[in-house]
């Protein structure tokens, strides 16, 4: 099973990451704190939509946070003032008019 997760976990984040051992097992660790988010999501009584959406902005934290966070290990206190990657969400996510 966990080798099933392992997997799932290697796909979910083949971009967020560099060619190097520590960029990857950077973004391991942080998907796999956010997959434990998105299996808290699957358990609330909210819309597909409202879960999707969620789904889709934890995608893109971790992806975010891996690429323009600034950190090279993983922890809880990275995220806990507002996130890194603020700004390049800012700049490329939210300020899009397809958003």
């Amino acid at each position: 099973m966990e080798e099933n997760i392992n997997a799932k976990i290697e796909d979910y984040i083949q971009d967020w990451h560099w060619e190097d051992e520590d960029s990857k097992k950077y973004a391991f660790e942080i998907c796999k704190f956010l997959f434990s988010f998105i299996d808290y999501i699957d358990q609330l009584s909210v819309t597909k939509r409202t879960k999707t959406n969620h789904k889709y902005n934890v995608f893109l934290i971790g992806m975010f946070e891996t690429d323009y966070g600034y950190n090279d290990k993983f922890s809880i206190k990275n995220l806990e003032n507002g996130p890194d990657f603020l700004y390049e969400f800012e700049r490329k996510v939210s300020n899009s008019k397809y958003f």
